[in-house]
C-alpha cells in the first residue's frame, strides 16, 4: 500500500486486533513468523508449535481448532497472500478464540452421556445390558420402485440406542405430567421399553447390500413373542408388561379379543413411542411431544423429508390424525 511503510502496517493491525478478539499472523512458507499479534504470539507459545506445524496450519483446508491450554481452544483460518517476486511464499494466519463454544459444547455432551447412564442404571440385569448391546440395527434407503433397502450402514449397539432413546421419551412426557393419567403406568412402560425386543435377531447385513426386506428380517411378533416370553418365565415381569412387550408389533385391529381394555391406553402410547425412538436411532429424526390431558401431540423432523409429520393422539379413544410436517 502506497504511502504506508511495514511498521506503520503492523501497528495498525496490532490496533485492529485491539478491538476485536482476534490474532493475527504474517508467517513464511518455511513456518517462519514474520510479524504477530500478542494473542498470535500467546497462540505460538502455548501450543509450542514448530515451523513444520506452522506451515501445515498454512496450508489447511478447511479452517483447524486448535487446543493450546486445557480450557482454550481456537480456530485458525489462512490465506496465501499474492506473491512478491524473488521472496519466499507467505500466508495470513487468522485465530479466532472458539473456548466458549467448546466447552459448552464438551458440557452439553457431558450432560448427554450422563442423563444416558443415569438411564442405563435403570437395567435391572446387566445381561440385560449387555444382550441389548449386542443386537445391531441398520441404516438404509428405500426404493419405492422395487420394494427393497440399499443397506447404508450398522448402528453398533443399536437395540440398546433404541431402548434408551424410549426411556428419553418416557421421561419427558413424565415431566409433562402423562403419568398421572389413569392406565397410564411409568414403571410398566420403563419395564415393557427394557424387555421389548431382547429376543430380536437381526440378519448379517453389510452396506451396500440390497435386499427385500419382507425376505430377511422375521416379522415383528416374532421377537415380540419370544421376549414376552422370556420376561414372563425368566424375569417374572407382571402380566401386563408382559401383554405390552408380547403385542408391540400387532395393530389394535390385530388384538385378540381377550386383551384387557384397561391396557388399551398405554399399549397405544407404548407403539407411538416404540416408533418414534426408531426413527430417532435410524433416521437421526427430532422429535418433540406434548401432552394435553389424554392426547399426545407429535412432530417428528427427518433428514427426509417424506418421512416428517405431526400426529394427534387421543390415548384413550385411539383416534388418531396425522398431517404433514409442515416447512
Amino acid at each position: 500500500m502506497d504511502g504506508i511503510s511495514p511498521s506503520d502496517f503492523a501497528q495498525a493491525v496490532c490496533e485492529l486486533a485491539d478491538y476485536f478478539p482476534v490474532g493475527i499472523a504474517l508467517v513464511d512458507e518455511s513456518g517462519d513468523v514474520l510479524f504477530a499479534t500478542p494473542m498470535a504470539e500467546n497462540i505460538f507459545k502455548e501450543t509450542k508449535m514448530g515451523a513444520e506445524e506452522v506451515v501445515k496450519w498454512c496450508v489447511a483446508k478447511p479452517a483447524q481448532t486448535i487446543k493450546s491450554s486445557p480450557q482454550r481452544y481456537y480456530r485458525c483460518w489462512s490465506r496465501k497472500l499474492s506473491p512478491v517476486p524473488g521472496a519466499k511464499d507467505r500466508y495470513l494466519l487468522v485465530f479466532s478464540d472458539v473456548s466458549a463454544e467448546h466447552n459448552l459444547m464438551n458440557l452439553l455432551k457431558t450432560a448427554k452421556e450422563e442423563a444416558e447412564q443415569a438411564l442405563a442404571v435403570m437395567l435391572p440385569d446387566l445381561r440385560l445390558a449387555a444382550r441389548l448391546q449386542s443386537i445391531v440395527e441398520y441404516t438404509d434407503e428405500y426404493d419405492p420402485r422395487t420394494g427393497k433397502i440399499r443397506i447404508t450402514g450398522i448402528i453398533s449397539q443399536g437395540v440398546y440406542r433404541h431402548v434408551i432413546n424410549i426411556l428419553k421419551l418416557i421421561a419427558d412426557t413424565f415431566n409433562q405430567g402423562l403419568m398421572e393419567l389413569p392406565g397410564m403406568e411409568k414403571n410398566s412402560l420403563v419395564a415393557a421399553a427394557i424387555f421389548h425386543d431382547l429376543a430380536k435377531v437381526q440378519p448379517v447385513l453389510k452396506p451396500g447390500d440390497v435386499v427385500n426386506p419382507r425376505e430377511v428380517f422375521e416379522p415383528g411378533h416374532l421377537h415380540a413373542f419370544r421376549s414376552a416370553a422370556l420376561a414372563e418365565g425368566i424375569y417374572r415381569l407382571s402380566p401386563d408388561v408382559v401383554l405390552l412387550i408380547k403385542y408391540h408389533h400387532h395393530s389394535e385391529e390385530e388384538l385378540p379379543p381377550e386383551f384387557p381394555p384397561h391396557l388399551l391406553p398405554m399399549y397405544r402410547f407404548f407403539r407411538l413411542i416404540d416408533g418414534l425412538s426408531a426413527a430417532i436411532t435410524r433416521r437421526g429424526a427430532r422429535v418433540k411431544i406434548t401432552v394435553e390431558a389424554t392426547k399426545v401431540h407429535v412432530a417428528e423432523n427427518n433428514p427426509v423429508p417424506a418421512y416428517n409429520r405431526n400426529l394427534t393422539m387421543d390415548l384413550y379413544t385411539g383416534q388418531a390424525i396425522a398431517q404433514p410436517l409442515g416447512p
